[in-house]
């Protein structure tokens, strides 16, 4: 059943804008992309930012990750940025602007891990981290990201006959992983600053979306026990009561 914090702005972002990065595929495979990168390699590369873009509102339609507006719009804006500057050549043109997106990425991404995290470690019983733990998750899972984003490009690569990875050396690899590695801690030290000042949970309860947050805990919550547990049916009520 649809969720009701659902509107016609997830319904934007869930097909309108994968349907723009499907037209930039297709135009890729047609030959109209910068010549910097082969037709394959945009064309794939492309299908896939568009199905990453589906990820945050397909979460919040299931309810199982209710991101607000200011998170799901800037993270499918810049998996688009990708695709489309890889389409425009903007890595050819602008010796800058691999760094650049891979920082900004990165903060996107450590900023999703933050709130993930943040809203299970404050609505569930049964899964808690330290702060410093906390911290050093978000910050490991965010390199983690940025590690599988290179091995995709490289596995694009094989799978199309394609030469991009090539034809940049493994200086450039290490550049892109490295700020990464920045913009990880970026977000991790403002967290960590943030958290100095004021308690966890009411940093996550200040986003505007607590009592959809509550519910997905109380789902996590019921995950991580057997339907056999007499704990299971409260849990199952509860949600029920927090929906209602």
């Amino acid at each position: 059943m649809r969720d009701k914090a659902w509107g016609h702005l997830d319904n934007v972002v869930l097909y309108v804008l994968p349907g723009i990065m499907l037209v930039f595929s297709a135009m890729g495979f047609l030959g109209y992309n910068h010549e910097s990168s082969t037709e394959w390699y945009v064309g794939f590369t492309n299908i896939f930012c568009a199905a990453m873009v589906t990820i945050l509102p397909l979460l919040k339609r299931k309810g199982w990750f209710i991101a607000p507006y200011w998170l799901i719009i800037p993270v499918s804006l810049n998996v688009m940025m990708y695709g489309i500057s890889l389409f425009l050549g903007f890595y050819h043109y602008f010796w800058w602007w691999d760094e650049f997106t891979h920082m900004l990425s990165s903060m996107l991404v450590a900023i999703l891990v933050f709130i993930a995290l943040g809203a299970i470690e404050c609505h569930t019983n049964h899964i808690s981290l330290p702060k410093p733990a906390f911290l050093l998750a978000t910050f490991l899972i965010t390199v983690g990201i940025g590690n599988a984003w290179e091995l995709f490009e490289g596995a694009v690569d094989f799978l199309v006959s394609s030469n991009h990875m090539q034809d940049i050396d493994a200086f450039d690899t290490l550049t892109d992983t490295t700020m990464d590695a920045v913009g990880a801690l970026i977000v991790v030290a403002i967290g960590a600053v943030t958290l100095r000042k004021r308690r966890f949970c009411k940093v996550i309860s200040g986003m505007w979306f607590e009592e959809r947050m509550a519910v997905m805990g109380k789902r996590w919550d019921r995950r991580c026990i057997s339907p056999d547990d007499p704990e299971y049916e409260d849990i199952c009520e509860e949600i029920g009561r927090l929906k209602d």
